[in-house]
């Protein structure tokens, strides 16, 4: 109770700031495209005497807010993939008729409208790092899955080098800047607002969100647990949902391709009487490729093939010219080989929620700019792996425990926000609470030996409070404040031999933690076409229930958990700056991450031959270094490049001295992308995509070097008409087979491959 007395006490300090209008009339308009089709959710803001008032447009395109004045009007709408548009109408009474606002897509250098600080914003006036990738660089990419798109913006990785159409899937967190993930993921990735983040694990599952179905990508490089909690440690990834762009919206793709790979993808939506909705679904298989390397390799050595599918289901209904209710629903199945017969693992994943959208001013026109948005959701996941030991010259393996891990995640937000004498206000509260097991049988010899179980809950209660100011139009502040409260319970170890029956059981005390995440930044605007910031704050990321409780084996190496674990926090601090002019960009910045009490790996008993680890607070590790990216145009190509410098190491480990200035495993020095868009012609596109990393270590005891690697992709398209095309890609263009883990048994990456299709839209 006294958390909602907090939101409400918030809630009533901001909600007096709307009631600023001093006349009632409408101020109505239509948005639409180059094409002319009506552009749907376009946020346009008025300014002017006695105005500051905000809306959207509805599924006509027309929207219609409230304004003071009958004089000059400063009219700026904004639109996801559109240039940001600014007009100025001098007198609204001499335009009786309806007044139309064309945007145009935007292109290279222009200003593109990012949600990253829970505030429409352009990138020119974000006092941050954002790498943005709309649904023609999702669709045109040879990797075929979101976390190979999102590698060509630099600095973005997994916890290993290889993608996720072949890790395991307890290896696929993200990494930004060096702040590397330990399985679990440092960096928060949301999908329509809902995390993508394992209930149980904090791993991401990648394939719970079908290509098609994208419309949008935006990756905030820098801490950002003030706006997004626990997780963002690191960084967050914004996923932005298609929406029906016409009455009807269809969009199909289907592919075939070398090591047995086949792939179809499906969306369509429409939007009718004040209805909307988008069915989409992806179905993915591929034979994949033997991992182990050939001089490594025995006859226990298998593909690591995995095979996946997702339904999701999207609807809205309009309550008025603002306001909407809406929902959705997802199912995902998934399984893999991990490379042997025996070492397999399966995921299923149901996912729902329910929310409202909604304008006050659809109940009083004075608060026709203020906005608050509720939502209900839940999940239900049961995670099965399948754990062996291998024989030294992996001639046999036996089976050594079977795993079951079944979560759920049930929440509820919501949030305030409102325009007031340019500032972007955001205030809101969420509850999330995480329930998990995992329940597993050991073998010895072939036969089940003990019976194993682990779990526990863990319940989340967090409060914010945002404000993105606008002081003039080169110069805007930024802060935030969010409070996170946690308290794990019900934590659980039991151990039971089959033969004796007789059972070891642990029960850990609940405890509770909370943390503070400020952040503040400036940003001033030097001249129209470069601008400088600079940002500070600090951000978290709280034990997951995996780490808390579960034990786990890949390959030669045993990880044990830590019931005692605290949650790491991080001190950021980061100067940048950016250069827009025409068709050329530049930004590049400096930042330095202090993680304390970093969760990590950290090896007891190097082996051989099974080496032990257990999940420890690593004392103090920092990343620092310098960032870049250019993107411009020469000729019919758009090019992009960046570059990434960081040193990460262990500046303190009183537990073990030795670990002291030591490099962050999985964290190379230098790391560098380019990518080329060609269009030789009016229907032909050619898509080049490329990336290098330097050297990096596999270990925390810097014992196990990965040397450096460098590989090429490219994507060739030809259209018909307005709708169909074929396409072909290469990934690995040159077949370096680089390493990914050495345990000391040498694992490499995907090698050359091949596919090609037929896409309609």
């Amino acid at each position: 109770m006294r958390l909602f007395a907090k939101l409400l006490i918030t809630i009533s300090l901001v909600a007096p700031l709307t009631g600023q209008i001093t006349d009632g009339s409408v101020f109505e308009g239509r948005v639409v495209d180059s094409n002319g089709f009506v552009v749907v959710g376009a946020d346009v803001e008025l300014r002017g005497p006695n105005t500051n008032s905000a809306c959207k447009t509805g599924n006509r395109g027309i929207f219609k807010c409230t304004t003071g004045t009958t004089k000059s009007l400063e009219i700026t709408v904004r639109a996801n993939g559109f240039s940001i548009l600014r007009q100025t109408i001098a007198n609204i009474q001499e335009n009786n008729a309806l007044i139309e606002f064309r945007l145009e897509v935007a292109e290279v250098g222009a200003e593109v409208v990012v949600s990253t600080l829970k505030a429409k914003t352009s990138t020119s006036e974000t006092p941050a790092s954002i790498h943005t990738t709309n649904r023609e660089d999702v669709i045109t990419t040879a990797a075929n899955s979101t976390d190979g798109v999102l590698r060509r913006g630099v600095g973005f990785g997994l916890f290993r080098r290889n993608g996720s159409r072949s890790a395991n899937p307890t290896t696929q967190g993200v990494s930004l800047r060096g702040v590397n993930a330990s399985g679990a993921s440092r960096s928060s990735v949301l999908y329509d607002g809902l995390a993508l983040n394992d209930p149980f694990g904090g791993w991401i599952t990648w394939g719970r969100v079908p290509r098609l179905s994208i419309e949008r990508i935006e990756v905030l490089r820098g801490g950002s647990s003030s706006h997004f909690g626990s997780g963002a440690l690191g960084g967050t990834a914004l996923i932005t949902p298609r929406e029906p762009e016409e009455p009807i919206d269809v969009a199909v793709e289907f592919s075939l391709g070398s090591m047995k790979t086949y792939e179809g993808s499906f969306f369509a939506g429409a939007a009718v009487n004040g209805w909307s909705g988008s069915f989409s679904a992806s179905s993915f298989q591929t034979r994949g490729f033997r991992i182990v390397t050939e001089a490594d390799r025995g006859p226990v050595d298998d593909f690591a093939n995995s095979r996946d599918s997702v339904l999701t289901l999207r609807l809205s209904r309009d309550l008025g010219a603002d306001s909407r209710i809406f929902g959705h629903t997802t199912f995902f199945g998934e399984a893999r080989n991990n490379g042997t017969p025996v070492q397999k693992n399966g995921t299923y994943f149901r996912e729902f929620s329910l929310g409202l959208d909604m304008s006050i001013g659809t109940f009083d026109r004075k608060l026709s700019n203020t906005r608050v948005v509720t939502r209900f959701w839940g999940s239900s996941q049961v995670f099965d792996q399948k754990f062996s030991a291998v024989s030294s010259d992996r001639s046999s393996e036996f089976l050594v425990r079977l795993q079951r891990v079944p979560a759920q995640r049930t929440g509820v937000s919501s949030q305030l926000s409102t325009l007031f004498r340019g500032n972007s206000i955001a205030s809101g509260f969420e509850l999330v609470e995480v329930r998990g097991s995992s329940n597993e049988i050991g073998f010895f010899g072939g036969r089940a030996t003990s019976a194993i179980g682990s779990g526990g809950r863990d319940r989340r209660t967090s409060l914010y409070f945002s404000d993105f100011f606008r002081v003039d139009r080169r110069v805007n502040i930024s802060g935030s404040l969010r409070y996170d409260r946690w308290n794990n319970s019900r934590g659980l170890s039991t151990s039971r031999r089959l033969s004796t029956n007789i059972a070891t059981i642990t029960v850990f005390p609940d405890r509770t933690d909370d943390a503070i995440s400020p952040h503040g930044a400036v940003l001033l605007g030097i001249t129209d076409e470069f601008s400088v910031y600079g940002s500070a704050g600090r951000s978290f990321r709280a034990p997951t229930l995996n780490e808390l409780y579960r034990g786990f084996r890949v390959g030669n190496i045993i990880t044990d958990p830590n019931a005692f674990l605290v949650a790491e926090s991080a001190t950021n601090l980061e100067f940048g700056g950016r250069y827009v002019s025409g068709s050329k960009s530049f930004q590049a910045a400096f930042f330095r991450t202090t993680v304390s009490d970093a969760v990590s790996n950290v090896t007891f008993d190097p082996g051989p031959p099974l080496i032990l680890r257990r999940r420890e607070n690593a004392g103090e590790i920092r990343s620092q270094g310098l960032e870049t990216e250019t993107e411009f145009l020469i000729g019919p190509a758009r090019i992009r490049a960046g570059y990434l410098f960081t040193s990460a190491r262990v500046v303190r480990f009183s537990a073990n001295s030795q670990l002291e200035g030591l490099r962050i495993p999985q964290v190379p020095f230098h790391q560098f992308t380019f990518s080329s868009d060609l269009t030789p012609g009016t229907n032909w596109l050619i898509s080049l995509h490329a990336r290098a990393s330097g050297s990096q270590f596999d270990d925390d005891l810097n014992n196990r070097k990965l040397e450096s690697y460098f590989q090429a992709d490219i994507y060739v398209s030809k259209k018909f008409g307005e709708n169909a095309r074929v396409f072909a890609a290469i990934e690995n263009l040159f077949n370096n087979r680089y390493s990914t883990r050495l345990t000391p048994v040498r694992t490499t990456g995907a090698p050359f491959s091949f596919r090609a299709g037929i896409g309609w839209n």
